[in-house]
């Protein structure tokens, strides 16, 4: 399996839009809720599309991922495992 730096990833993030139409692939995550004291599941979203969230979302290093069915889904980035096939690395 090919790697792909964090700085990388978030250039790759950042560069698809949603009004562009760029279509980002698929996207490998880890769940993880601090309040709740839930998570540990592995999500695998495929055909994503970065979309919009909350302004104050992007202080705390989030994105917003639409899938193929227009659900909006939240992600950390630093929980990204695997973004296209590549592992992220550090």
């Amino acid at each position: 399996m090919t790697t792909i730096f964090y700085s990388d990833l978030l250039k790759l993030i950042d560069a698809a839009d949603h009004k562009g139409g760029a279509v980002i692939g698929s996207l490998v995550y880890l769940k993880c809720n601090r309040t709740k004291k839930t998570g540990g599941e592995w999500v695998k979203l495929e055909n994503v599309q970065k979309c919009g969230l909350p302004f104050h979302c992007k202080d705390h290093e989030m994105r917003g991922f639409k899938d193929a069915t227009g659900k909006v889904t939240p992600v950390h980035l630093r929980l990204i495992y695997e973004i296209n096939n590549m592992q992220v690395t550090p």
